[in-house]
């Protein structure tokens, strides 16, 4: 009985000792510019902006990873979960939550995970293949890329490019230089300003519904997805759209497309203080107002 029992408390308190293992809480000095590398493939990472000269993470390992690990100096910190020989199915997920100086330029790297970012104004290098990435704020640049994840940034971004291949991008706010492909997925803009920009896909739609720059210069491609853009009243580009083999529907003035080929050509000139040029192969092309009236804004 006494042996029974006794074992009974060793084994409750090795599996407390296991549970106070798996969870982390570190912190370390970093300068307001330093940079930061984050390793977490399969889980969460939330990545949090502050005003402090330090970095702290806190989470918890899942069952079959190593262990979390942290270290650098001031000016730079590598932290992340270890996993063996990095095969994401020999462990559970983690979860690691980061706050950063606002102003820091952060790399985060998952495969199997998702990753959120709020209150970081740096410099963002955001990777994943499966999981969704969503920034929100203000960053000066921004680097996303994945597979089959979906990406949403909501705030506007002096330099952004999007890249995915299953995934919908989706960009709520403004940019001045923004370049974002996709091959099935959609890629959608609204909010504005934007200054600059090229969208491609292959077989996904695109949207755009944003505001523009005096001065614009903007850039749809796709193969045989929907092109749909919609400009706010009051816009002034010159529009110049060509497909092969669909349709191109002008709703901004009474013009008709033009016969090209086998497919058709519009120019338009609404102003001139801005250019659009939207080409497809054999998706259609819809041209439209939407939105209040608008004054075009100098950056």
């Amino acid at each position: 009985m006494r042996r029974t029992l006794c074992l009974l408390v060793l084994t409750a308190c090795l599996a407390s000792a296991a549970s106070a293992q798996s969870r982390f809480n570190r912190r370390l000095p970093l300068a307001p510019d330093g940079s930061i590398r984050i390793h977490n493939l399969a889980g969460i990472v939330r990545l949090h902006g502050w005003d402090r000269d330090s970095i702290a993470a806190t989470g918890e390992v899942g069952r079959g990873s190593k262990g979390f690990f942290m270290g650098g100096d001031r000016t730079a910190v590598k932290l992340g979960i270890d996993i063996p020989n990095d095969d994401v199915t020999s462990a559970d997920p983690s979860t690691l939550e980061v706050w950063v100086p606002a102003g820091s330029r952060v790399r985060v790297k998952s495969t199997r995970g998702e990753i959120v970012v709020d209150g970081v104004t740096g410099a963002l290098d955001l990777g994943s293949t499966s999981g969704n990435i969503t920034v929100t704020d203000i960053p000066r640049e921004l680097t996303v890329e994945t597979m089959d994840g979906d990406v949403q940034l909501d705030g506007a971004v002096v330099w952004l490019r999007a890249r995915s291949a299953g995934g919908d991008i989706t960009v709520r706010g403004g940019a001045e230089d923004l370049v974002s492909a996709s091959v099935s997925g959609a890629v959608t803009v609204t909010g504005g300003p934007v200054r600059a920009a090229r969208l491609e896909t292959m077989t996904g739609n695109i949207v755009f519904e944003a505001s523009i720059a005096r001065g614009a210069v903007l850039d749809l491609g796709t193969h045989s997805g929907a092109v749909r853009v919609l400009l706010p009243k009051g816009s002034t580009p010159t529009v110049e759209a060509t497909t092969v083999a669909a349709p191109i529907d002008n709703n901004l003035t009474p013009q008709r497309a033009q016969p090209r080929g086998d497919g058709r050509e519009l120019a338009l000139s609404l102003g001139g203080d801005a250019r659009l040029t939207v080409r497809s192969f054999k998706g259609t092309v819809t041209l439209g107002w939407g939105g209040p009236p608008l004054k075009l804004v100098n950056r």
